[in-house]
């Protein structure tokens, strides 16, 4: 337990040291324009962790890492290395691992909270799914949303062919978590 207790911390502090270069990064080149998104996740992860600690929320640290992997590669390849503006592929790969990242963090949330056990896999395996989709669905709705209120010079849908192959790569993610907490538990990879 000390030594999760470490790698966590570890694993929060280096997160934050990694913004904070990321937000200098980016005023040092001159993309002004992403300082707000990377200053929002900075303090939406800021938020959760005083939360966590409150409220004693316990999330494996494969969970941390995969969710800091998805930030971080969003941040610096998307937004420093702009691979969002080279690569049709780059933001589908995100999506497919971001979603299975933010499932199995739901997942562990939800069951902290709710408590929510499974007579069998396949329940399991559909919900899920289902969590992931509906995340996927609720993602793609705020980024209309940014594009509508904020107006960013990169929109994040350009078109409804690039929204429904982003439905498509989280359904993807959200199939993969749920295979993933279907046939291994959570609890065995603290």
């Amino acid at each position: 337990m000390y030594l999760e207790a470490k790698t966590r911390n570890f694993i929060s502090v280096a997160f934050f040291v990694i913004q904070f270069g990321i937000i200098f990064a980016l005023i040092s080149t001159g993309k002004l324009d992403y300082i707000r998104d990377v200053t929002f996740i900075t303090v939406i992860a800021a938020v959760y962790i005083f939360l966590e600690v409150k409220y004693s929320i316990s999330v494996s640290n494969y969970i941390r890492v995969c969710l800091v992997l998805v930030i971080l590669v969003h941040e610096v390849g998307g937004k420093i290395f702009e691979l969002y503006l080279r690569s049709a592929m780059f933001d589908k790969y995100l999506h497919i691992f971001g979603i299975y990242s933010l499932v199995l963090f739901a997942y562990a949330v939800l069951q902290q909270f709710m408590g929510i056990s499974f007579k069998s896999s396949l329940n399991k395996f559909i919900f899920l799914t289902l969590v992931g989709i509906s995340l996927g669905a609720i993602f793609e709705i705020l980024e209309f949303m940014s594009d509508i209120i904020i107006q960013p010079k990169l929109p994040n849908q350009k078109d409804l062919t690039d929204t429904n192959l982003d439905l498509i790569a989280d359904c993807a993610g959200a199939l993969i978590a749920a295979f993933h907490v279907a046939i291994m538990p959570l609890t065995q990879r603290r």
